[in-house]
């Protein structure tokens, strides 16, 4: 597995550590289609710049703060397609609704304990919780697409149980 590290950012730069050493990038602005926003955050283009361009279709475990634009490199590596899974009602509902905002009501799908769509299968994107997602995964239900992401992976084992 790739690593790597964010050590400093100065305005369009970005000090990078990799597995083969530290390197300097400038921070380029794609246009990247269906992405809702105009420029890339530090985090947004280290992942574009070394996973996108170098090693797509691979897994990816992305570990920073909040408020860091996680949600947007998870968008831009789910392509507009995939299920994006939550550990709670709640957050799914403020993801569901924010993926509605960039993709539209038409793209988007939710599956929660108490929501269930019947047309999930025609959604490009499923929003739902680690539950519905785990039963959705036995079941073999037409819904779960991937790419994967699953949001606050340190819940999955919490006080609601192994999923």
């Amino acid at each position: 597995m790739k690593t790597v590290r964010i050590l400093e950012v100065r305005d369009d730069e970005v000090l990078v550590e990799m597995d083969s050493g530290v390197g300097k990038f400038k921070m380029e602005n794609p246009r990247l289609e269906g992405f809702p926003f105009e420029r890339l955050n530090p985090l947004q283009f280290v992942f574009y710049r070394f996973y996108l361009l170098e090693d797509a279709g691979k897994n990816v475990l992305v570990v920073a703060p909040t408020s860091s634009g996680k949600t947007g490199v998870a968008m831009l590596f789910m392509g507009g397609r995939g299920t994006y899974a939550v550990p709670t009602r709640a957050l799914a509902n403020e993801i569901y609704q924010n993926f509605v905002r960039v993709f539209g009501k038409d793209k988007v799908g939710l599956r929660t304990g108490d929501v269930f769509e019947e047309v999930l299968e025609d959604r490009d994107i499923t929003v739902c919780t680690y539950e519905s997602l785990a039963n959705g995964l036995r079941t073999n239900k037409s819904w779960v697409k991937s790419p994967f992401v699953i949001d606050e992976i340190h819940h999955i084992y919490k006080e609601r149980g192994v999923v």
